[in-house]
């Protein structure tokens, strides 16, 4: 009813989103020797965000939002790399350990705003973690053109949440108070070999496992029989993959290629308790698809390159909703449903030519086009917010040196000014609400850059 379309609101809430941010980091290496050398990576970041937004775009008071969040990270990794005759390896250990506490009010229809829900809702929390890994990776020649790789990491770590929900009208917090910990462990290989044929082409193959950690949800917007915290498994991933690289025609035609396919174990997706968003576990699910990728020059001063991606996604099979969550996430996802931000198709081009003006200054233009299947934004493929597909061009001009040290760059990209989503989240069923967040259109920039 309300739908103002792109860069249009309707809505009377403020919109915000103010975010500073800041951060050190230093790297230290010492060559120990021709076969040893190690070195150290420090980090330390800390930021602050506010933001607030008429997630309805209504007139009325269904979902308005602040947040203001502060956290700070810190990490600590240290390498031993080592390289003898026809073996090299890295051993190492990483660390990270980070806090964050969240103030987030959301007023919802309730009692003193003429509804039936619960009014205004705090949704505080606070969160920290430490994480420790250690990992290895070793590659040995036995032949001249073969490569044999192997690797494993081990990931221990801790997460705490204390959720701080209540709703502000009748006091009553949504779950038990106190942190809520959850310990998630893994040990992932991967291992790689690779053979080259000659000086032109070279094939290898491929498998990798993936772990991302579980957690414990943080927000409510109900209250949850017996004041039990929610929680989510950790999710698996394993990838196979198979590949080519070459340069053809004496170095005239680059060409890459790749097959590969993965597979997920309890899956991560947001999906909704009521009207708060949440993080589970939707079951198993696939991706297969290829990659192309080429530069070529055809003819002197002529340069074209790009690209092209196919995927195939889908879920396997969809989890039992836990009871506890009341959420149907059989019903919920359909079962010929793709992958959230996996479009099929992605292709991309470009052209150049180089222009010497004279012995020190060389001019090159350059045109881009990129196009992109539709692509959808939630776990159960809302069309509300979906995209369709589209094409954007881009357009540029670089004046550079000979000698490589300075370059002058101006640019301008989506030159037909398309307008496109790149995010959304849908609520028709839970706050009768859908938001899409759009790109910012046609753009151009000057750039400036020298090399010392």
């Amino acid at each position: 009813q309300w739908d103002g379309g792109p860069y249009v609101t309707n809505g009377t809430f403020p919109t915000i989103s103010t975010l500073d941010a800041y951060s050190l980091s230093g790297a230290a290496t010492w060559e120990v020797s021709d076969v040893l050398t190690l070195k150290s990576v420090t980090a330390y970041r800390e930021e602050s965000w506010q933001g607030a937004r008429d997630a309805d775009h209504s007139p009325l008071t269904i979902v308005h939002t602040f947040i203001d969040a502060k956290h700070d990270q810190f990490s600590q990794e240290l390498q031993a790399q080592i390289s003898y005759e026809d073996i090299e390896g890295i051993v190492g250990a990483f660390y990270m350990k980070e806090s964050a506490s969240d103030f987030f009010q959301v007023d919802l229809p309730g009692p003193q705003f003429g509804g039936p829900g619960p009014g205004t809702v705090r949704n505080d929390a606070l969160f920290d973690s430490e994480n420790i890994a250690f990992f290895s990776q070793w590659t040995y020649r036995p032949l001249e053109n073969l490569e044999l790789t192997g690797g494993v990491r081990y990931t221990h770590e801790t997460k705490g949440v204390t959720p701080l929900g209540f709703s502000v009208f009748t006091g009553i917090p949504y779950v038990s108070p106190g942190q809520e910990d959850k310990t998630f462990e893994n040990v992932s290989f991967m291992g790689s070999i690779l053979y080259r044929f000659n000086d032109s082409l070279q094939t290898y193959v491929s498998y990798s496992e993936g772990f991302k950690s579980g957690g414990v949800v943080a927000r409510y917007a109900q209250p949850i029989p017996g004041g039990q915290k929610l929680t989510f498994n950790e999710e698996l991933a394993k990838t196979y993959e198979a590949g080519f690289k070459s340069d053809l025609f004496s170095g005239r035609l680059r060409l890459n290629g790749a097959l590969f396919t993965s597979t997920y174990d309890d899956i991560h997706v947001t999906f909704r308790l009521g009207t708060t968003p949440i993080q589970v576990n939707a079951g198993k699910a696939s991706i297969k698809g290829f990659e192309l990728e080429w530069n070529a020059l055809p003819i002197d001063n002529v340069r074209i390159d790009g690209g092209i991606g196919y995927l195939d996604t889908g879920y396997d099979s969809i989890r039992t909703p836990d009871p506890l969550l009341g959420i149907p996430l059989t019903g919920g996802i359909p079962a010929d449903a793709v992958l959230a931000y996996a479009p099929k198709w992605s292709v991309n081009s470009g052209i150049s030519y180089t222009i010497s003006l004279n012995d020190d200054w060389i001019l090159i233009p350059r045109a881009d086009v990129f196009y992109q299947s539709s692509i959808f934004f939630d776990a159960v493929n809302s069309p509300e917010i979906a995209q369709a597909g589209y094409t954007l061009f881009d357009l540029s001009a670089s004046l550079e040196s000979e000698e490589g040290n300075w370059r002058l760059t101006a640019a301008v990209t989506n030159v037909g000014d398309k307008v496109y989503r790149v995010a959304g989240i849908s609520a028709i069923a839970t706050a009768g609400y859908a938001e899409t967040a759009y790109t910012r259109g046609r753009e151009w920039k000057i750039s400036l850059q020298h090399n010392f």
